[in-house]
C-alpha cells in the first residue's frame, strides 16, 4: 500500500480547485512558509506587515487585499519569557554548565518573540500604535537587562564588564529612539551588526562554553577571561558606532534645518 495519495488520471478534475487566499496572490489560507532573503532586506517587516494586514483586514503592503480578517498571535510576551530563560540559564551556570542549554533555548525564543511582535504598528500607523511601540521598546529594554544581568551573575563575565556592555548597547538603542523622533527613521543596526546578529554571536559563545572553559588572562593588573575581552570589544564597537552615528545624524539634521531657515528668508527682489 502506498503511503502517498494516488489518483487515476481520468479521475482528475479538468479544472484545478479554486485557491483560497489569506492575502490575495501573496499567501494562501492554511499555508506554511518561510520568508528568506539577504540580511537587512526587510524580511521581518514583511512578516509583520502580513500579520498586521490579516489582523486589521487591510491591504498588505497597501496592495494585496485581505479578504477576511483573522486573529494574529502577538509574541512580545514570548520574547520576555525567552529573555528570562536566557538570564536564568547564565546565572545558574555556576552550578552546572548544562544550564547554558536553557540560555541557548531562551535566546532563540527571545529572537522569535522580538522578530514577530507588534513593532510594525509603529511603521504602518495602525490603531494603538503608541501603545504597541511603547510595549515593544519597553520589553526590549527589560529583556536586554535580564540577559546581561544573568551574564553578570555567571562565572564567565565580570559584573563590571556586563554593565559596560549593557550601557554601550543601550546607547545604540537610545540613538535609534532619537532618530525615530527627529527623522522618522529607526536604525536597528550598529554598522552591520543588528539584534539578530548579536543574538547569534551570543548563542555561539554560549554553545562554545558547554565544552570549553575560557582561560584567565591578566591585563593591566585585572584578571579577565576571553569572554570578558570579547564583551569589551563589543562594547567598544557599540560605543564607537553610537558616536559616529550621532555625529553623522547631527550634521544631516543641521544641514536640513539650515536649508529650511534659508528658504524662509525673504528674497532680495522682494518676492
Amino acid at each position: 500500500m502506498s503511503v502517498l495519495p494516488v489518483e487515476i488520471a481520468h479521475r482528475l478534475a479538468l479544472r484545478a480547485p479554486e485557491r483560497h487566499w489569506l492575502v490575495e496572490n501573496l499567501w494562501a489560507e492554511e499555508a506554511v512558509g518561510i520568508l528568506g532573503g539577504e540580511p537587512k532586506c526587510g524580511k521581518s517587516f514583511l512578516a509583520l506587515d502580513i500579520a498586521v494586514a490579516v489582523a486589521a483586514g487591510s491591504p498588505c503592503l497597501r496592495r494585496f487585499a485581505v479578504r477576511r480578517a483573522g486573529r494574529v498571535l502577538l509574541l512580545t510576551v514570548l520574547g520576555l519569557v525567552g529573555a528570562v530563560m536566557a538570564g536564568l540559564g547564565y546565572a545558574l551556570s555556576s552550578r552546572s554548565t548544562w544550564w547554558l542549554v536553557l540560555s541557548i533555548v531562551g535566546l532563540f525564543l527571545h529572537w522569535v518573540g522580538d522578530s514577530l511582535d507588534g513593532t510594525l504598528a509603529r511603521v504602518r500607523n495602525r490603531q494603538r500604535e503608541r501603545y504597541g511601540y511603547f510595549i515593544d521598546r519597553s520589553a526590549d529594554a527589560i529583556a536586554t537587562i535580564l540577559i546581561l544581568a544573568g551574564l553578570a551573575l555567571s562565572p564567565y563575565v565580570h559584573a563590571c564588564v556586563a554593565l559596560v556592555l549593557a550601557i554601550s548597547y543601550q546607547l545604540t538603542q537610545i540613538h535609534a529612539e532619537i532618530c525615530a523622533y527627529t527623522s522618522g527613521r529607526f536604525p536597528l543596526s550598529a554598522g552591520r551588526l543588528g539584534p539578530t546578529e548579536a543574538r547569534i554571536g551570543l548563542a555561539g559563545f554560549t554553545a562554545l562554553l558547554l565544552f570549553w572553559r575560557p582561560p584567565q588572562l591578566v591585563l593591566a593588573g585585572y584578571s579577565l577571561t576571553v569572554i570578558d575581552i570579547a564583551a569589551l570589544a563589543a562594547s567598544t564597537f557599540f560605543t564607537v558606532a553610537f558616536l559616529v552615528s550621532t555625529f553623522v545624524e547631527a550634521r544631516r539634521l543641521d544641514h536640513l534645518d539650515r536649508g529650511r531657515s534659508e528658504g524662509d528668508l525673504p528674497r532680495s527682489d522682494g518676492r
